[in-house]
């Protein structure tokens, strides 16, 4: 439970355009565990992966769901 909090809580603690931004050189990791079996990534609008070397990885069937926003995603990650 501490790593959902802190996941979540280094992910809005940056002012940024989208919803879900990832900088140069940094990898997002979201697994599963036996005490999180059911994981969700939920963004309302837009996904931006600002450089090539930017990683959003989902492991073990998490999920990234995404809104209806009118954004769009955005990037080159």
């Amino acid at each position: 439970m501490k790593w959902k909090s802190l996941f979540f809580l280094c992910l809005f603690s940056k002012s940024v355009i989208a919803q879900l931004s990832v900088s140069a050189n940094i990898n997002i990791y979201v697994t599963t565990s036996l005490d999180a079996t059911d994981v969700y990534v939920f963004v309302e609008d837009d996904v931006n992966l600002g450089n090539s070397t930017s990683y959003f990885y989902l492991n073990n069937d998490p999920q990234l769901l995404q809104g209806r926003g009118s954004t769009g995603n955005s990037g080159v990650g």
